[in-house]
């Protein structure tokens, strides 16, 4: 989930030492990311469990023989395609909107704060909808699915600006790429959740139990000194910049007012300038268009949506292991892309085409075993059985 956010005002060479309730704060950010990750890693091995099939799949998408085996189940073409794409879809759809309709509304018009927590309370209530309040109705699981992502997407449109604008200018920049970094970790500990824990309605609850501290936690929060100053004034934003710093705060209060300045100052682009104006501005938003295209494009979110599914279509025989196995390699994965990108031994251009390299081919393989060689395999077996 990629969204524009304004800088966060701040020199990186300003002296700023950072409170006890700044780190608590990140903290809570990256708990937020966390969500995001258990939302995205959680419904993959929670499609495969025993108890889900029985609940959803049995006398709706076919009967105890075809549902209850994961085999048959996954050759099922209604419930994989009706049922599991529309629970793992939902989310993404309602992340989207939630992004785009009222997470703009409230992070700038009511605070970063409320935004983060409210998207927390939208999720934690959706989980609930997904899970202990579905009473098997399946419109209120479907509803509970989309308010789920509603959720998430609400909470992370505000938390990485939040993350950046109450972090002192020196740790800005590592503390966005911890977001990243936790939201894999999210993933990770999702798997293994679901790995230990087969009981299908507490799995859908994990990113709820997220989104729960979220809510309960965030008022307690300081709001982001950047968003006070830009709204009640100079004196305003300095009393809240002193409850995530200690010592004088006075330089660093001066430079997020003359940024907040600036970017009043700067002339707005309107969508048809940015395509049809300046060509540098055109050319720089077709390279961040096609690259976070080219990102989805590897199908990661079907990995993550449908996970133990394909891999027990691949023919591995404990698919929930194989996929703690999968994201505990994205997480070394995502770890050595944060340690590297600013190294001399990294860079951005680098580290992209060497993971064009590493991932181009092994898709291309095993796009065309999933089409034309496993499903043929996968008929003879059940056939023969």
């Amino acid at each position: 989930m990629a969204v524009a956010v304004s800088g966060p005002g701040g020199d990186s060479s300003i002296q700023a030492t950072p409170s006890a309730r700044m780190y608590l704060s990140i903290a809570m950010a990256m708990v937020g990311a966390m969500m995001f990750g258990l939302d995205q890693g959680n419904f993959g091995n929670v499609a495969t469990f025993l108890s889900f099939r029985k609940e959803w799949c049995v006398d709706r998408y076919g009967d105890r023989e075809t549902c209850i085996h994961l085999k048959t189940a996954a050759l099922d073409k209604e419930w994989e395609d009706v049922f599991v794409m529309w629970g793992a879809t939902l989310i993404t759809l309602g992340a989207a909107a939630g992004a785009l309709l009222l997470a703009p509304w409230l992070a700038n018009k009511h605070g970063r704060r409320p935004c983060i927590a409210a998207g927390g309370a939208i999720c934690f209530v959706g989980c609930l909808m997904a899970s202990y309040l579905s009473f098997g109705i399946q419109a209120v699981f479907f509803i509970g699915r989309f308010c789920t992502g509603f959720g998430v997407g609400v909470s992370c449109f505000a938390l990485p600006v939040y993350n950046a604008e109450v972090s002192t200018p020196s740790i800005r920049g590592a503390t966005g790429s911890l977001f990243q970094l936790n939201v894999v970790i999210g993933g990770f500990v999702a798997c293994v959740i679901t790995l230990l824990n087969d009981h299908w309605k507490f799995g859908m609850m994990l990113p709820g139990f997220a989104g729960f501290i979220l809510m309960c936690a965030m008022p307690f929060m300081p709001e982001s000194p950047r968003f006070v100053m830009e709204r009640k004034g100079y004196e305003a934003g300095v009393k809240e910049l002193k409850k995530v710093r200690m010592g004088d705060v006075t330089e660093e209060a001066n430079s997020i007012r003359e940024e907040i300045k600036r970017d009043r100052d700067v002339e707005q682009v309107s969508y048809k300038d940015l395509v049809c104006g300046d060509p540098n501005l055109r050319k720089r938003l077709f390279i961040a268009c096609t690259l976070v295209l080219g990102q989805q494009a590897t199908g990661v979110n079907a990995f993550l949506g449908y996970a133990a599914t394909i891999f027990k279509m691949c023919g591995i025989e404990d698919p929930l292991s194989f996929n703690v196995a999968f994201n505990f390699v994205m997480f070394f994965g995502c770890l050595a892309g944060l340690l590297l990108v600013d190294s001399r031994f990294g860079g951005r251009k680098c580290q992209l085409l060497a993971a064009t390299v590493l991932m181009g081919p092994p898709l291309v393989l095993a796009g065309f075993t999933l089409m034309y060689i496993l499903p043929r395999d996968a008929a003879k077996d059940v056939t023969t059985s």
